[in-house]
């Protein structure tokens, strides 16, 4: 119990320094290494404050796992803070709506799922994408049965396929969002992140835990 005390406080305090370092890598576009050491800093003084009189390795490593989760926190928020940006500039997936080609096109493609993909003759890539008409994407006869199954629907019926497949859209964008700022928070880490994360950890445990050298 106490030490999750010693845990929330610490949190508390690397929270303020995380804040920060999110602010800056937003508005600036730019990661302020040291700043982690900071967050350090304030996760032992956090501890320090819950901990009152009690001293040691608790506190120390309270401090620790509230300093490096909140610097992975941070630095994961602004990537995902950035990429939002960067995604909302290209356009919202809800701004247009689907037009009765794109919907018949996503039919089309449940026709050849049905029918067996793998053995269909599937245009040339070439082909595919120096044709604008999006029945020439699809083998013979593919495109012809979407239209028979389109057309087959009633107007409520084609509306809610319609809603449908927006929703499928914005489910996989939102999917590919997350496996891209997954992929990039990955390969974010450098040598100097190492560095500071290795000095931010022995700040937070030299304060929290307020154990003098001898």
């Amino acid at each position: 119990m106490a030490f999750f005390k010693w845990l929330v406080a610490g949190l508390v305090g690397a929270g303020i320094g995380a804040a920060v370092w999110v602010a800056i890598g937003y508005f600036a576009e730019y990661e302020v290494g040291y700043i982690a050491w900071g967050i350090g800093l304030l996760a032992g003084i956090g501890v320090r404050v819950g901990a009152g009189d009690t001293d040691g390795v608790g506190p120390g490593v309270a401090a620790v796992g509230a300093a490096v989760f909140s610097i992975l926190v941070a630095k994961y928020l602004v990537i995902s803070l950035s990429m939002n940006a960067a995604f909302a500039d290209v356009g919202d997936i809800d701004s247009g709506p689907i037009s009765q080609e794109e919907s018949i096109s996503m039919i089309a493609y449940e026709v050849a799922n049905e029918v067996g993909s793998e053995g269909l003759a599937w245009p040339e890539d070439d082909a595919v994408y120096d044709d604008d008409d999006l029945a020439n994407d699809f083998p013979p006869g593919i495109w012809e049965k979407a239209e028979e199954r389109w057309d087959g629907m009633s107007p409520t019926e084609q509306t809610a396929k319609i809603e449908k497949i927006k929703a499928d859209q914005k489910e996989f964008a939102d999917q590919f969002a997350g496996q891209l700022k997954a992929q990039i928070f990955q390969q974010s880490f450098s040598p100097f992140d190492l560095l500071w994360f290795g000095l931010a950890a022995f700040t937070a445990f030299k304060v929290g835990s307020n154990v003098a050298e001898e």
